[in-house]
């Protein structure tokens, strides 16, 4: 199995993790011939289950939500460090904010979004309407509203909504 869990670009490279190496991020650059090319391999040696990619143009970096650790993996582009912190449940979800660049991580049981800075500092949490069920994804809108995808698999309810800043449905 080597289900793709998130894919992200970053100045001129392709990034992507999957299931079945889930220790490292392959790196990939188009060629002359416009097909994308392997060029190199990011260890991130505690990484055990990678659900999502995301990458900061501003930070250099890429954030990996690993459910399994129930951490945020940090890797620095340039220089290929890792570093990594806790979150308050599995994270599922990554997004990076609009105006400060901050880290968006949806916690998928909790019904919860938490936002980081980029060194993993928790800027604030945002519970989320109780309707809400098995959130796994969500952006921050230009308004500061937030779109939330949720649902579970073979669910009646899976829909996406909108919320405010307290966590409520707005749309």
């Amino acid at each position: 199995n080597n289900e793709i869990q998130g894919v992200t670009v970053l100045d001129e490279e392709l990034f992507l993790v999957t299931e079945k190496h889930s220790q490292q991020v392959d790196v990939y650059r188009e060629s002359r011939d416009q097909r994308y090319e392997l060029t190199r391999h990011i260890e991130v040696a505690e990484m055990k289950g990678p659900q999502s990619l995301v990458s900061s143009h501003r930070h250099c970096c890429l954030y990996i939500s690993d459910w399994s650790a129930k951490v945020v993996h940090r890797i620095d582009v340039a220089s290929g460090s890792c570093s990594k912190w806790s979150v308050g449940g599995e994270p599922s979800g990554l997004s990076v904010t609009r105006d400060d660049n901050n880290v968006l991580v949806t916690l998928c049981e909790e019904k919860r979004l938490e936002e980081y800075t980029t060194n993993g500092q928790l800027v604030r949490e945002i519970r989320l309407d109780e309707s809400i069920d098995w959130a796994w994804h969500s952006v921050q809108l230009t308004t500061g509203e937030f779109v939330v995808c949720h649902g579970r698999q073979h669910s009646r309810q899976q829909r996406v909504c909108v919320v405010n800043e307290r966590g409520e449905i707005v749309k």
